[in-house]
């Protein structure tokens, strides 16, 4: 059974840095991909999300955040992890690359990425994504925070049928 949990760390805080007095929006929409030799099979579907299974029967994925429309500040989602499976499988040499695609107010897009390791069952977590580089970020004038663990400088990244380890969004004004 897959259980979709949004993980709050990988929420976003974001800020436009220009000195206008006026609200900025902010246009944008994210992709990810799992790559290396600890992804037994990787795969997704287009547009959607992607997903990397590990030898032992977990599978990891990653669901894109759909086109958001903020104001200059404000929280807003880079998609969510979810496992699935029985395992219990180890997660070595996988990464994972989050891309922040960026339509106003200036087109560009920008790229944080971070080792995805530990070992995970169908009861019990171990699975974090982490160090994430760069935690901020800019694509033009806005800025992008991405919120982590503080005891992991990362993801955590639940386990199946399980929730919790949220992080704590973070609003930056630069």
């Amino acid at each position: 059974m897959k259980v979709f949990r949004s993980v709050a760390a990988i929420s976003a805080a974001l800020a436009l840095t220009v000195g206008s007095a006026q609200a900025q929006m902010i246009n944008f929409t994210t992709t990810g991909m799992f790559s290396g030799t600890g992804c037994s099979a990787t795969g997704g579907v287009a547009l959607v999300s992607s997903w990397c299974d590990a030898a032992g029967g977990i599978r990891i994925t990653y669901t894109f955040a759909e086109m958001q429309v903020l104001n200059s500040f404000g929280n807003a989602q880079f998609g969510s992890f979810a496992t699935s499976g029985n395992g219990p499988a180890t997660f070595n040499d996988v990464l994972f690359q989050l891309t922040v695609n960026q339509t106003l107010p200036t087109p560009g897009s920008a790229m944080a990425s971070a080792p995805v390791s530990g070992t995970v069952s169908a009861i019990q977590g171990g699975l974090v994504w982490a160090p994430v580089s760069p935690v901020d970020f800019f694509i033009d004038a806005a800025r992008y925070h991405l919120s982590t663990d503080l005891l992991t400088g990362g993801v955590r990244i639940d386990p199946p049928n399980i929730g919790g380890a949220m992080g704590n969004p973070q609003t930056s004004r630069g």
